[in-house]
């Protein structure tokens, strides 16, 4: 059964997906991290706060990996495989706990003796783990304490059905997966079957303690939310999950939730040694069932409306610009592949015409048809780009995964849009200029794109996005010359790039989400210098076409000559080019 462990202990892990758990995940991550070197955790569209639980744990320091599955439909077994290879590949966890939030792994010895007896295991092992019910005795009281130390019964025997316990070696040597509930582990010879591969008794005594109803607004946000998810994910006719069918339909019909099987042989619970073993600090919230359902209906909606739109399969054509650096590319290269809807064709614009040697074999094992253009050869853009949408990457930024997925499904399901503008939400000045008298409560706003640039003119100011951020329809791109103007080098003169593509007759959106993280860059003396004097030259336009008015003009001439003054002040002078300066300097609207 193992024994004391050696020098060479083994490293151990936790998994678990994770949906709507605010109540118990705290006190679910301090146990696993008194017994494991790492917990990887996957929250699944959680709306209860259970991700800002993680989050502040992890900013304590607590050694947790957090990731989010954001499709609706529960494929809880898919996504614990990810995460068992993850905790064996990257973590290099020889011994990996296959959890739920609502179990804690315990013996009558106490953690410290558990810790050390899990790692003198045998690796090349699969282990099956007792499950057993427990009641907490006061459901309603006490829920911001650590929930080993809430007064319990427990089951006398365990369910027939335990949950899997894995060695790395066998799951190398086997090639293992989990099955939906963490009840099995399957080779792929077995992946058609019922049937697990063997597994290995643990030493008496050491066993699951399972918390599945932990009050009643608990159980109706879990039994609601839990069939949606199902359903979702394998119709109404799921083998999976059956049980939560029947308090739903109670739940919508007005009649008491159906009670749960009762426990056998009910006893109390002696977890006497993990009382003070861990104290809380986050998890003093009230469970919200409808809020949660909701949510839940919510986002069922949005994936179905996303799947009708997208069910054409919209091409996306990607254009990323190379300045040479493989690092910068590298990142953003990346989380490119790693887009939740793939682009049909990408282009990298070798914009230093330095050539593409160092990123030859990220180029070569890309699945999607790539094609290599000199920086200066605009005009094949034009010619070789078959996308309906088109989007710019621009170098070290990251495009979060379901950016093209999201901006696509927009323009598809509104064909008077020409652009979708992904404006962060997490910038202190908002996620939007105050000048556009945007509600911040709303995910989406459209503008005229002839009046979103004059706001633009009047302000001096242009929206909290760079080129990445923008989806583009491809006949934007080809009436722009694919914004040829709006570059210096890899450079983008962000006045002359809005001017350009904010048509007077078409719809510009603003989407308030975080799909987008910029490449941190500091402005030089010369780059601010240049954007100030795009902008006196786009303002002199503006008035010499009569788009604005005299009064208008003005009040922006005034207030560029007030930023002038203050950049000069700032020994701005001293850094810029000679020449730039003088020119800066005699800026002027005639």
């Amino acid at each position: 059964m193992g024994g004391i462990p050696g020098k060479n202990a083994n490293k151990l892990a936790a998994i678990a997906m994770v949906k709507n758990e605010a109540d118990v995940i705290e006190s679910f991550a301090r146990h696993a991290l008194c017994l494991v070197d790492v917990l990887l955790v996957t929250d699944h569209m959680s709306t209860d706060g259970t991700k800002d639980i993680l989050q502040q744990l992890q900013a304590e320091g607590l050694p947790i990996r957090l990731s989010e599955f954001r499709e609706p439909g529960q494929h809880q077994g898919e996504v614990m495989t990810g995460l068992l290879q993850g905790a064996v590949q990257n973590e290099g966890a020889e011994l990996v706990l296959a959890l739920d939030a609502d179990e804690f792994l315990v013996a009558e010895q106490g953690s410290h003796w558990l810790r050390t007896y899990l790692q003198g295991l045998d690796t090349s092992c699969v282990y099956q783990l007792p499950w057993v019910d427990y009641m907490l005795c006061r459901p309603e009281e006490g829920q911001d304490k650590y929930l080993l130390s809430r007064p319990a019964l427990r089951s006398e025997r365990a369910n027939p059905l335990g949950k899997v316990m894995l060695g790395a070696g066998a799951v190398r040597e086997l090639h293992l997966t989990i099955e939906q509930g963490n009840h099995v582990a399957k080779s792929p010879e077995l992946l058609d079957t019922v049937y697990g591969v063997a597994t290995e008794p643990v030493a008496e005594g050491v066993h699951l303690a399972h918390f599945p109803r932990r009050s009643q607004a608990q159980q109706v946000s879990k039994n609601l939310c839990m069939w949606l998810s199902n359903l979702s994910a394998f119709t109404e006719y799921t083998y999976y999950a059956m049980d939560y069918q029947p308090a739903f339909q109670a739940y919508v019909e007005g009649r008491r939730l159906p009670l749960p099987h009762k426990m056998h042989d009910c006893i109390p619970a002696r977890l006497e040694r993990y009382a003070q073993e861990c104290h809380l600090r986050y998890t003093a919230r009230e469970v919200r069932p409808i809020a949660n359902v909701l949510r839940m209906a919510e986002k069922l909606a949005a994936e179905y409306g996303r799947l009708r739109v997208l069910g054409r399969c919209p091409q996306v054509s990607v254009i990323v610009i190379f300045d040479g650096s493989r690092e910068s590319f590298l990142v953003s290269w990346q989380s490119l592949l790693a887009q939740s809807y793939l682009p049909s064709e990408i282009f990298i614009v070798d914009s230093k015409e330095l050539g593409t040697e160092n990123i030859r074999a990220e180029l070569e094992a890309c699945a999607v048809p790539v094609q290599i253009l000199p920086g200066t050869d605009w005009s094949e853009l034009h010619r070789q780009v078959r996308g309906e949408f088109v989007q710019w990457l621009l170098p070290g930024d990251v495009l979060l995964p379901d950016k093209l997925r999201d901006m696509a499904a927009l323009l598809c399901a509104q064909p008077q849009t020409a652009l979708a503008i992904n404006v962060t939400e997490k910038r202190e000045e908002g996620w939007a200029p105050e000048y556009l008298g945007i509600d911040t409560d709303r995910l989406a706003y459209y503008f005229l794109g002839s009046k979103l640039h004059q706001a633009m003119v009047l302000q001096g100011e242009t929206c909290n996005s760079n080129l990445t951020g923008i989806l583009f329809r491809r006949e934007v791109m080809e009436g722009t010359a694919y914004l040829q103007a709006a570059f210096m080098g890899d450079r983008v003169l962000p006045f002359t790039l809005w001017g350009a593509c904010l048509q007077a007759d078409r719809m510009a959106v603003l989407v308030q989400r975080d799909f987008v993280r910029e490449a941190a860059h500091a402005w030089t003396a010369d780059e601010r210098i240049l954007f100030e004097m795009e902008y006196a030259y786009l303002l002199q336009q503006a008035y010499a076409q009569e788009q604005v008015s005299e009064q208008g003009v003005a009040a922006a001439w005034q207030s560029f000559q007030g930023r002038r003054a203050a950049l000069l002040a700032q020994g701005m002078g001293k850094q810029a080019g000679a020449e730039l300066l003088a020119a800066y300097e005699r800026c002027n609207i005639r």
